[in-house]
């Protein structure tokens, strides 16, 4: 007689956890960890991005663009 296996993965999809929000203040204080620029820079950047609370994922992207920008 051929066994048979009952799925018993039940599992539901686990919703991956919300990225923590930061101060643009916090991050100004923490530029060269986390973004190797001064502090200045990355206060302005997201200054002028209109951010006050980001995700350190945002803020790289703002503060990488604010960067690279062609200055005219």
């Amino acid at each position: 007689m051929a066994e048979t296996t009952k799925s018993t993965d039940n599992k539901k999809p686990v919703a991956e956890p919300a990225e923590a929000l930061y101060e643009a203040s916090a991050l100004a204080e923490a530029a060269w960890q986390h973004f190797n620029f001064p502090p200045e820079l990355v206060a302005v950047a997201l200054k002028s991005a209109d951010k006050e609370k980001v995700t350190l994922t945002e803020a790289k992207g703002i503060v990488k663009a604010f960067a690279e920008r062609e200055v005219k």
